[in-house]
């Protein structure tokens, strides 16, 4: 459960305070984060959780290209800045205080941060894990809760010298205590980024290196022309290249990796949009050296049809297939893992302020072990009203079957925020969610 209030004071000052529950958990706040800000004419101020932003999400934020998803395109690089956390991921917030000031075309952003994480040692006592799922159920989990303090300190400057044109540098300095092994010690780095669009057209880029020598690069480029809209992103990760910890997703970039990966949106006739985003990936360095999938490509369907007004209708359809490293004798073979995603979705927007949904899906997963595939299915069903503007309810109910984890589906929720609303449907069962927000004199929001 969780459960947020937020405060408008005016459009210069913000408030936010959350609390949150994993299944599992005995703490009815087992997590909690909040932040104030102020945003005046030249300048902008956070204490409390914020999150940092800059260029394509290398050093900070940002999402990574192995979330691959048709109709949503990567954002442009941003100049680095800073906002208030909000998410229910527990770990991608930093907890401190943050500026930001413009004179002119020069721009710079401070920032320092102090947190506790959780945090697994060796046996000499240095750090060699840090986990970032938030989960505090087990023995295990309760011992290394917040076991584990991390510093930060981050300075940036961003210079725009045309219009529509800009670059920026960013340095970040910190460490844990307990300190890491020397092997995985990554406490300083630098990034450098920079965009520019013009007509229909952007591109930006980042490149960024960390206290080890190890870097990674990132590029975009995209158009919207004729009611069709293209992007295409490529990336890569030396070996042993590891995204902070500070504010990033490393288990969702990973390491020692290459890609690309395409996005077009097209309008079709008979008021029909057609998505199509395809992926491809492959390792840095020589198979032996890889410890996680060794290459493969994604591609991803999605169809979205305003059958009447106020009632809409989308497919989506996902294959992937990966190469995997299977045991054999003294060896290592690498042999395909192939999954399948079939989805339906339709909203209706009834009147009077209803809203109806209903989803089912159906995925298949071959592991490259090989044997008999997993399944999976899920029907989902969702309801919800709002009234004036002020009060919104939503209510969801799934049912899932799935065979194994790697079969399971992700269902969004109806709070939806961010990735922390998508949870994998796996196992026998039935997941519902409740959603309640109230809004007072356009200012005062609790949920």
């Amino acid at each position: 459960n969780r459960q947020r209030l937020e405060y408008l004071g005016s459009d210069r000052w913000r408030a936010f305070l959350q609390t949150q529950k994993d299944k599992g958990e005995g703490d009815w706040a087992d997590y909690w984060s909040g932040a104030a800000g102020y945003r005046g004419g030249s300048f902008d101020v956070i204490a409390g959780d914020f999150q940092l932003r800059s260029g394509l999400g290398l050093a900070f934020g940002g999402s990574s290209p192995r979330i691959v998803f048709p109709g949503s395109f990567p954002k442009p690089a941003v100049r680095t800045g800073a906002s208030i956390h909000t998410s229910s991921n527990e770990r991608s917030a930093l907890r401190g205080a943050a500026a930001s000031g413009r004179m002119g075309k020069l721009e710079a952003v401070a920032a320092v941060s102090s947190r506790l994480v959780d945090g697994r040692t060796d046996s000499s006592g240095s750090l060699v894990r840090i986990y970032d799922d938030g989960y505090h159920r087990t023995e295990a989990e309760l011992a290394r809760k917040n076991n584990t303090g991390e510093r930060l300190g981050v300075l940036s400057l961003g210079w725009e010298p045309f219009d529509r044109c800009w670059v920026g540098a960013l340095g970040y300095a910190g460490g844990h205590n307990p300190g890491f092994a020397e092997s995985l010690a990554v406490s300083s780095g630098a990034s450098l980024s920079g965009g520019m669009s013009g007509g229909p057209g952007y591109l930006s880029f980042e490149l960024t290196a960390t206290g080890r020598g190890q870097g990674a690069f990132s590029a975009l480029a995209g158009a919207r022309i004729s009611g069709t809209e293209t992007a295409l992103l490529v990336y890569a990760y030396r070996p042993d290249y590891r995204a902070p910890r500070f504010n990033g997703y490393e288990r969702y970039g990973g390491r020692d990796e290459q890609g690309a990966a395409v996005f077009q949106k097209s309008a079709l006739p008979a008021r029909t949009w057609l998505s199509t985003a395809f992926h491809w990936y492959r390792p840095w360095s020589a198979v032996s050296t890889v410890d996680k999938g060794h290459g493969g490509y994604l591609l991803d369907l999605k169809a979205d049809n305003g059958i009447i007004k106020d009632l809409d209708l989308a497919c989506r359809w996902r294959y992937r297939e990966t190469e995997r490293a299977c045991p054999s004798g003294l060896d290592a073979v690498l042999a395909r893992e192939r999954s399948y995603l079939a989805k339906a979705m339709l909203d209706w927007r009834a009147g009077g302020g209803f809203l109806l949904s209903a989803d089912y899906a159906a995925s298949r997963h071959h592991p490259a072990e090989g044997g008999g595939p997993g399944k999976g299915e899920m029907l989902s069903a969702g309801a919800g009203w709002q009234g004036g503007g002020a009060c919104l309810v939503r209510i969801q109910s799934s049912f899932f079957n799935t065979e194994s984890y790697y079969s399971a589906v992700y269902q969004p929720e109806p709070e939806l925020r961010n990735t922390g609303s998508f949870h994998p449907l796996f196992g026998s069962g039935r997941r519902d969610a409740l959603l309640v927000r109230y809004t007072y004199a356009k200012r005062l929001s609790a949920e």
